[in-house]
């Protein structure tokens, strides 16, 4: 892919040609993360699965407001195409520094009907391709002079719902996942999380099951999804944090 790069006076350098890949960046919370770090300064790989359109169309958008990025596809429930991804991510940036593992499924499973392949899915999805993920990107990171990962796990991985049970496993696996790399990537690459509550969304604005989710945090009112990105950047700036969960939740889970 040809790419054109034009000077923006009013891009920021914060992240100035950091190379940053991350997973599930097409759309909602992975696209407004791709967004902030292009306004950074950023150059970036957008993963996508089945978000082809989407992925493509924001990579156009960066490129009209002269940041440097690609679309990248793998389907995460498969290790082969995990690796292949991330060497081609690193190919095409030419290494990488910070890994933001976003792409995650959730929906309701509850107890007496969820199925063998609804556990596996959320455990295949939500915590072992993290797992794939930064081992196949650690090389690279650890090449950095600021290697990051930086996982968006969830506060249900400190207390899983009702009939969401798998998916707070699988996000309690993350939690877990990153202490444990955390240990294991230092001192060459810091890693931790971050742990959204309730964000607030367009589509489910004054809905009454946003509203009973709010009413239980400290603040009474949901997480804008900027307060979610800004914790995302932080974290990749910070050189002190790792093996850190940061709960962008309202207090709920004080």
């Amino acid at each position: 892919m040809a790419v054109t790069f034009i000077e923006m006076s009013y891009m920021l350098k914060d992240f100035n040609g950091r190379k940053v890949f991350i997973t599930g960046g097409a759309k909602r919370l992975g696209a407004e993360i791709a967004k902030a770090f292009a306004g950074y300064g950023a150059e970036l790989i957008i993963h996508h699965n089945n978000s082809a359109r989407d992925a493509e169309r924001l990579v156009k958008e960066m490129l009209k407001k002269g940041a440097k990025a690609y679309a990248v596809k793998a389907d995460v429930g498969k290790i082969g195409e995990i690796e292949d991804a991330v060497n081609k991510g690193a190919e095409l940036l030419g290494g990488l520094d910070i890994l933001i593992v976003n792409a995650a499924i959730f929906y309701k499973t509850p107890l007496a009907e969820t199925s063998e392949s609804q556990w596996n899915v959320f455990l295949d999805i939500n915590l072992r391709a993290p797992f794939f993920f930064s081992k196949f990107a650690s090389p690279f990171l650890k090449k950095s002079s600021c290697g990051r990962i930086i996982n968006i796990s969830d506060t249900c991985g400190f207390s899983p719902a009702a009939s969401y049970v798998p998916y707070g496993v699988s996000k309690a696996g993350l939690i877990a996942l990153t202490k444990g790399l955390a240990k294991e990537l230092a001192p060459e690459v810091a890693v931790n999380c971050v742990c959204p509550g309730v964000i607030k969304m367009k589509q489910e604005a004054g809905s009454r099951k946003q509203e009973t989710a709010v009413n239980s945090t400290l603040l009474k009112r949901p997480s804008d999804i900027k307060d979610v990105v800004d914790a995302v950047l932080f974290l990749a700036k910070n050189n002190s944090m790792t093996g850190q969960a940061v709960c962008v939740d309202g207090g709920k889970n004080v």
